[in-house]
């Protein structure tokens, strides 16, 4: 899920032959409501934007786990640990 658009998500996906549709959150409702729209800052300047995250669900969309603040050098072998 990004605030990007459904066309930015489509080429994003095509481009990487992803076997699943993205969400596109342009008003960042979802990330709001999941608290995931957050204050960021760099080079000391502030914004807001989306905290870095994995949610992941089962098939009845209860939440198994959240990653929040994930690191992207260690965020694959961080979900297959949970995963597995």
């Amino acid at each position: 899920m990004s605030p990007d658009s459904i066309k930015s998500h489509k080429n994003f996906a095509a481009k990487r032959d992803l076997p699943f549709n993205l969400i596109s959150d342009p008003e960042h409702k979802l990330a709001e409501t999941l608290g995931m729209w957050v204050q960021k800052s760099i080079f000391g300047k502030s914004y807001m934007g989306i905290e870095r995250s994995t949610i992941i669900f089962d098939e009845d969309a209860k939440v198994l786990a959240v990653l929040e603040k994930v690191k992207i050098k260690t965020h694959v072998a961080d979900l297959l640990n949970i995963l597995r």
